[in-house]
């Protein structure tokens, strides 16, 4: 019974860390993509991003951080920017 709890708070632990760590909604981060975001070109690709932007905006100030994850994400694929996360793009 005890190993069962034990496990049980380590894998809810490990699932908190993670989502933790994987949240892009914070000041420096927003900072960072904002930037980039701004820095596009005029056009189609800067506009999606702009607006994806804004509804992560709306998001991290209702402190949705789900959302506001969500949409950093689709900002950085609209403008073709790197997500920082590895991978390519």
């Amino acid at each position: 019974m005890i190993k069962s709890l034990i496990l049980a708070s380590a894998v809810c632990v490990a699932m908190v860390t993670s989502a933790s760590a994987a949240s892009r909604c914070d000041e420096a981060q927003r900072a960072a993509i904002e930037t980039k975001i701004k820095a596009l070109p005029e056009g189609d690709q800067k506009t999606a991003a702009m607006k994806e932007w804004e509804l992560s905006t709306k998001a991290f100030n209702e402190k949705n951080l789900n959302d506001c994850d969500s949409h950093m994400n689709a900002a950085t694929k609209a403008g073709g920017i790197d997500n920082g996360e590895g991978g390519n793009g």
